[in-house]
């Protein structure tokens, strides 16, 4: 059992949508349960892109959910069975080919209400990505909100990569989508995203740093990186704990 005043957390991270940042979402979350010494366990669970496996000083395990296009039920009751039993934290990033076959799965095992009433939080993570992928973002988080019980907590998360989320002057709370799920929204979360507008030096430290597979603390370290990358790097890293420190509570 956890000795803090908050319960432990399942992450999974659902999207339809390939590319939209499950994976480097999932690697930041990753870290900044390290940093706050939280244990983690980190599950990739992506059958076309291995890009969270890719992460090695995140100890992340490569786990083959799918079979065809079916859940395999042993892989996944093997997971619920360590979620169960491990005193961690877990951030699971699954495939998009899996997204529906996956919902249906946890709805008709009822693993969500299981793994609650285990003891644990069950986070529901969905990206939000802008330009040609808004609408089918925005699909995936009224599908989440609409089928998920009650005690699953939703948190979404704001990707402008792609062009901004929201108009100039706006909010995320002024949109339709919110407005719409609101009611099952534990968190909205928006990283700074420094690629296009300050990709000559933001933007080109973040995309060395996501290339190489590196996390903040390995690019402390590497004498691949000048002293200015470090420096901006480390305003990235605290940026990005300082937006999870909600998230993530205060169990220890």
């Amino acid at each position: 059992m956890q000795n803090g005043s908050r319960a432990r957390a399942v992450n999974f991270f659902l999207n339809s949508k390939g590319g939209v940042g499950k994976s480097h979402h999932a690697v930041f979350m990753a870290q900044a349960y390290r940093q706050a010494g939280q244990p983690v366990v980190a599950i990739d669970a992506d059958a076309t892109s291995a890009t969270f496996f890719c992460y090695k000083a995140l100890q992340v395990r490569r786990v083959p959910l799918m079979e065809g296009d079916d859940i395999n039920p042993r892989v996944f009751d093997s997971i619920v069975e360590e979620i169960l039993t491990t005193d961690a934290n877990f951030v699971i990033d699954t495939g998009s080919s899996a997204f529906v076959e996956l919902n249906r799965y946890l709805l008709r095992n009822g693993i969500p209400q299981h793994v609650i009433e285990g003891g644990k939080r069950f986070i529901a993570n969905i990206i939000i990505a802008g330009g040609n992928l808004f609408a089918e973002t925005c699909s995936n988080l009224k599908a989440i909100a609409d089928q998920m019980p009650p005690e699953v907590e939703i948190v979404v998360w704001v990707n402008d990569h792609f062009g901004p989320v929201v108009p100039a002057g706006r909010l995320f709370e002024d949109l339709e989508i919110y407005k719409m799920t609101q009611g099952r929204i534990a968190a909205v979360i928006q990283l700074d995203d420094h690629t296009f507008a300050e990709k000559q030096t933001f933007g080109a430290d973040v995309s060395q740093m996501t290339r190489a597979g590196l996390t903040f603390e390995e690019v402390r370290a590497s004498p691949g990186f000048t002293i200015m990358a470090k420096h901006r790097l480390k305003r990235v890293e605290q940026d990005l704990y300082g937006k999870f420190a909600s998230l993530l509570g205060d169990a220890a």
